[in-house]
């Protein structure tokens, strides 16, 4: 399988809402999601599986 490697912002937040429910130790607030992506400085990378 290829992955990709994404770097999260405000743009493209909904890849996180397309996990797993158990990647994360609680469920993923859109709210806070969106909040924590638009702080200054927040640096986020995300492997996404390719086709």
């Amino acid at each position: 399988m290829k992955m990709e490697i994404v770097r999260l912002d405000a743009g493209n937040d909904a890849l996180v809402m397309r996990v797993a429910e158990d990647v994360f130790d609680e469920p993923v607030r859109p709210d806070r999601l969106a909040v924590y992506l638009r702080e200054p400085g927040t640096s986020w990378s995300w492997r996404s599986p390719t086709a």
